[in-house]
């Protein structure tokens, strides 16, 4: 385990602008996710379920599926198989 530590330390201090950026990518990975699912999980949750009516106009809306499409893309690293 420790090499494979010290050999990730060498590629981020060698590569630090690409380090930078997998730093940038997960921390909004690490916020974003979490936030969406709670925030969904606590509207579906509620007795009211007029939030559910809006939660789903909003996830239906044009402009949230460009943006969560263009969220996801921006973030996210595909690896072609």
């Amino acid at each position: 385990m420790e090499v494979v530590i010290k050999m990730l330390l060498d590629f981020a201090n060698e590569n630090q602008k690409i380090a930078a950026i997998v730093m940038v990518i997960g921390g909004f990975r690490m916020i974003l996710k979490p936030l969406v699912v709670g925030i969904e999980a606590f509207i579906k949750e509620s007795e009211s379920k007029k939030d559910d009516e809006v939660l789903e106009k909003v996830k239906s809306n044009v402009l949230y599926k460009a943006l969560t499409f263009l969220v996801d893309y921006a973030f996210s690293i595909k690896i072609k198989k």
